[in-house]
This record gives structure tokens, sequence and C-alpha cells, in this order.
């Protein structure tokens, strides 16, 4: 295979590709491969992870035939939105292990299969402190589910000192991630009035 050409012998075969969208290495590759058994690994869910799949290629003789090759995106994009009003200062501060709890993380994809196998393992962590808004990467799951995020530690507005210890904030739908698509999770804290009880 070079440069989009391919010739083959009598037989049928498949080409196979993946890619991680950087420049890095791409780590040592398997001695040999074996369709839906051989596994590749997941290093980084901060970058896009796409695969190539030609399908099953017959009796090609000729060096003019040419092999178009799209890759399809495997992961999503998840941008948690965080948003305070009603405070004397509308920040967030101090937030530590901030994850999506079994969040559609992976190790690893199987050559061949159409899909990266989602688990539920959480994200890794990240810090909404200076950006209240944060894209990270998930694996798609089979099916509908909520989307739970949780802050080992939180504190909202100038005048709330760890407010919020071990908390989750749940998505009140379901919702079915798709791969190669981006979707938003807005999270308010909105303040709420005060009730003045005169002593006495």
């Amino acid at each position: 295979l070079k440069q989009g050409k391919l010739l083959t012998r009598s037989g049928t075969i498949r080409v196979i590709g993946y890619s991680f969208n950087t420049t890095a290495a791409l780590g040592d590759i398997p001695a040999s491969y074996t369709y839906n058994t051989t596994k590749i690994d997941i290093s980084n869910m901060n970058n896009d992870f796409m695969t190539y799949d030609s399908g099953d290629i017959a009796n090609v003789n000729s060096l003019n035939y040419n092999l178009p090759v799209t890759f399809k995106q495997k992961l999503c994009k998840l941008t948690i939105s965080i948003s305070v009003t009603g405070f004397t200062s509308n920040t967030i501060s101090g937030c530590t292990g901030v994850y999506v709890k079994q969040g559609g993380n992976s190790t690893s994809w199987v050559i061949g299969s159409s899909a990266v196998a989602a688990n539920t393992n959480n994200t890794a962590s990240f810090n909404p402190n200076t950006n209240l808004t944060t894209t990270i990467r998930m694996v798609p799951f089979a099916s509908a589910r909520t989307i739970t995020v949780h802050f080992d530690k939180l504190t909202v507005g100038n005048i709330i000192s760890n407010n919020a210890d071990n908390i989750d904030i749940t998505s009140n739908q379901s919702v079915q991630l798709k791969e190669g698509m981006s979707y938003t999770m807005k999270i308010q804290f909105k303040r709420s009035p005060g009730i003045n009880v005169p002593a006495g």
C-alpha cells in the first residue's frame, strides 16, 4: 500500500488503520495483528482517536485501483459549563477531584471492532477553577445514560467556604452519546434568597 495504491494477489484482504490525531509516536507496533483480537492502547484520552476500515477487498490486480481512506471519530466531546449567580462574588474556587463518574473511559481498542468499548471508569480529573468551561473526551456508551459530575471539594462565591465536599451533580435526563459528536452539560449554582428571622 503506497499513496492510496493497492495491489494484491487473488483473494480477499482488509485494511485497518488508526490515528491518535497527534504527531507523537504511536508506540510499539504489535509483532502481529489478529483481526478482532489484537488490542491497541489508547494512552491519552485528551486526544481524538480515529479508525479506518476498508471492508473486504477482493482480487485487486491493477495498480490503477484507488483505495479511498476516511478516518472516523470513535470518541465524543463533553463540555462541562459552570455558572454562578446571586453571590457577592460569582466565582468558584478550591475545586479538586472534579471528574465524570463512570465516565466512559477506556484503555484500548480491538483492531477491527466498529467501536471502542466503554468501561465505567471515571474520567481523568479536570480543573474548572480558572476557566468555567472544560471539554473532555469520552467513549460513547451503547445506550442512553445520565451524566454525573463529581466534586471532591468546591467553594462557591467568596462568602461560602468548603460548602460542598464529595458532591455529585447528575443530569436530569439520560443522553445517548454518539461518536464524533459534541455535547454540553450546564451546571448552575444559584443562591436562594435568605429569610431574616427577628431575634426574641
